[in-house]
């Protein structure tokens, strides 16, 4: 079973990490979850543990706390904190596009 965290390119068979189902789609942790990425809601879904921070598990064994939530490795570079996905802006990007649209919007002059 793939990840189902976009991106992840981790499966079950082809990896040691471990995998975790994803919550029951009745759950207030299934509607967090769904908020960053899509979830079908099927009982086979399951993540990886690289989008759970260390304070996530259980420190008697290999097992999510109840409350965990992915917080990393996120689509779109984004973290999540408490109950809020936080994307850092690409403001590179964002001077790159501007810098093009300044450049295709000249306009000659008819000046005669």
């Amino acid at each position: 079973m793939k990840c189902v965290v976009p991106s992840c390119p981790y499966d079950e068979e082809s990896t040691t990490l471990q995998f975790f189902s994803v919550p029951p789609s009745c759950s207030s942790s299934f509607k967090k979850w769904q908020a960053h990425f899509f979830l079908s809601g099927l009982r086979y879904e399951k993540i990886c543990q690289l989008h759970f921070v260390d304070s996530d598990f259980r420190k008697s064994a290999k097992m999510l706390n109840r409350n965990a939530i992915p917080s990393q490795n996120l689509p779109d570079g984004g973290t999540f904190s408490g109950s809020v996905l936080i994307v850092q802006p690409n403001f590179q990007a964002e001077v790159e596009n501007d810098f093009a649209v300044a450049v295709k919007v000249e306009d000659p002059l008819d000046i005669d």
